[in-house]
């Protein structure tokens, strides 16, 4: 009688931990059918990589042939905006301006504004992010020197002459402030001096990019530098 009562105890026993368990069982999955159907519902982020080969200029090529040559420090950025086509047709690429607060015009421009803008290839715009390797981003409080040139129809903003090229950084190398781009070193006490001597010694200098085009120079790049292998 004892073991009958027993095993009548731990069937009951068992089915209701059954029940339990598929009471748990059906609520888990319930929660995890919500929460996929939920995330499905979150808006997603888009990245847009803007990244481009970069014809190569010496310093001296961009001395000579840069509208506005400053020095200055980065300061806010405009909010994010659509590219758009010379019929004013959107495409799906953001740029960003920046602007620049100089400390010394160095060659061109107005030497009493106190605020330039430069377009940067990086922005935010919704969800869709655009990020860049290959072109310069100029990050808040950064002290640079930039070698710019005017947009098609001369105003503002100023993009960077050479990409990554015409953007310098101050920096110190064995204890003296430079600015450098990577490649190219200039020394910030010999600044003006490097430029004029520059400008002086190649006022009628004419350069590849004067009578190669673009897609010359960059196949003639890609053979130099073997970056088909």
């Amino acid at each position: 009688m004892i073991s009958q009562i027993f095993v009548a105890v731990f069937f009951i026993t068992a089915e209701r931990t059954a029940i339990m368990m598929k009471k748990k069982l059906f609520i888990c999955l319930l929660c995890f059918c919500l929460g996929v159907g939920v995330y499905q519902m979150l808006p997603r982020e888009t990245y847009i990589r803007a990244d481009a080969s970069t014809a190569f200029m010496s310093l001296e090529e961009m001395v000579c042939k840069s509208d506005l040559i400053l020095t200055g420090t980065v300061g806010t950025s405009e909010e994010s905006q659509w590219d758009t086509s010379k019929t004013g047709e959107k495409l799906h690429k953001i740029h960003t301006d920046v602007n620049i607060a100089p400390a010394q015009i160095i060659q061109g421009g107005q030497a009493a504004k106190q605020s330039i803008q430069v377009r940067t290839q990086v922005g935010e715009i919704g969800n869709t992010i655009q990020t860049t390797s290959s072109y310069p981003t100029l990050e808040q409080g950064e002290t640079v020197l930039l070698f710019l040139t005017e947009t098609e129809n001369h105003t503002e903003p100023y993009a960077i002459l050479g990409s990554w090229q015409g953007k310098f950084v101050l920096t110190e190398e064995e204890g003296i402030p430079v600015y450098t781009n990577g490649r190219d070193t200039i020394a910030s006490d010999k600044l003006d001096k490097t430029i004029s001597e520059i400008l002086d010694t190649h006022a009628g200098t004419q350069w590849e990019s004067d009578y190669y085009t673009p897609e010359e120079i960059e196949k003639m790049n890609n053979a130099l530098f073997h970056t088909d292998e």
